[in-house]
Parts: structure tokens; C-alpha cells; sequence
């Protein structure tokens, strides 16, 4: 929800990266409403694995631009991403007989 504010309200570091993508700042709003949602998710019950689900393909996307496009450091995505598979798999519904 942090990294979404931080979007939407044009911080600079926020600004200069999406110049950096090249697809213009209208993709950084867009972004910004899907980690919002993905974020909100989380904190709903019953909603929490969409969200998860949400904020792992997002991350993945976050990854894959910085390893691939903008360079720089992809390790803190890559951090992000594993932790939202990490709530992906705590939110996943056990089958009966399952702890």
C-alpha cells in the first residue's frame, strides 16, 4: 500500500523509474492501482490469496523490468516476490485431513 502511495502521489525516485521503463507515467498509476488493490486484499478475509496472487505478478513484473530493462538492483523485487509467494501458500486452502 506504501509502494502504491508512493506511486500515485508522483514521489520523484518514483517518477524517474518509470522514465527510466520508457511505456510513459501513465503505466506507474496503473501499477499503483494494482498494488493498492493486491494490498487491500491482503488485509480483507476471504480475499487475502487474490491478493497475494495479485501482489506476486505484479512483483514478478517489478523483477523482471529491473533485471531486464532498467538494470539496477533486481534484488529487492526479487525479495518482494518470494514474499508474496510465501502469502500465496500460507493462503492457499488446506484439504480436510491437512494441518
Amino acid at each position: 500500500i506504501a509502494a502504491a502511495a508512493a506511486k500515485m502521489f508522483s514521489a520523484p525516485m518514483m517518477v524517474e523509474v518509470f522514465d527510466h521503463i520508457g511505456f510513459g507515467q501513465w503505466l506507474r498509476y496503473v501499477v499503483a492501482v494494482i498494488e493498492l488493490t493486491g494490498g487491500v486484499m491482503l488485509l480483507l478475509p476471504g480475499r487475502a490469496l487474490y491478493g497475494a496472487l495479485i501482489l506476486s505478478a505484479t512483483m514478478l513484473g517489478a523483477l523482471l523490468t529491473h533485471a531486464l530493462i532498467i538494470g539496477g538492483q533486481w534484488q529487492p523485487a526479487a525479495g518482494l516476490f518470494v514474499l508474496s509467494l510465501l502469502l500465496v501458500w500460507l493462503n492457499v486452502p488446506k484439504q480436510e485431513g491437512e494441518k
